[in-house]
């Protein structure tokens, strides 16, 4: 029945994932051409790399939150400079976590991000009961949240 339906489904989504990873692993040039990037993801990887390598000087608290990078402070001087650009930012939230407050800090910001997740699924999935006896339909603006956490998530 509904059970079945259920595992049917599930099955066929993983297997999608792990068909789809494999794609992007095996075949990732193309995929970066098909989507009009260029393999380093326009120097992401070295700003990365430069990140990653400062980080693991302060692994456990991090270098001081400081929100974007003031490249006039130690140790942000010359961390990310590229064409003759200085980037202020890692160009990847969860990294440029790491790098202002260690991984203490990136366990509390995935643990807020695990926690808004589910709150937003279950405000998503909970049907409002006005009175006892009436169960109201869903409503579609209780997507809302879960949706713009899916965005700041991905972005």
């Amino acid at each position: 029945g509904r059970r079945r339906g259920r595992l049917v489904l599930a099955g066929g989504v993983a297997v999608a994932a792990v068909v789809g990873a494999g794609i992007v692993a095996t075949r990732t040039a193309e995929v970066f051409e098909l989507l009009g990037r260029s393999p380093d993801l326009t120097g992401r990887f070295q700003i990365w790399e430069s990140v990653l390598g400062l980080a693991q000087q302060q692994p456990v608290v991090g270098w001081g939150w400081i929100g974007y990078w003031a490249p006039w402070v130690h140790p942000f001087q010359g961390l990310a400079v590229r064409s003759g650009v200085t980037y202020l930012q890692a160009h990847d939230a969860y990294l440029d976590v790491l790098l202002q407050v260690g991984a203490i800090g990136l366990l509390a910001f995935a643990c807020v991000i695990v926690t808004t997740y589910v709150r937003s699924w279950w405000a998503a999935i909970d049907r409002p009961q006005h009175r006892r006896d009436r169960v109201e339909p869903y409503s579609t603006l209780a997507l809302a949240p879960l949706l713009l956490m899916t965005a700041l998530v991905v972005q």
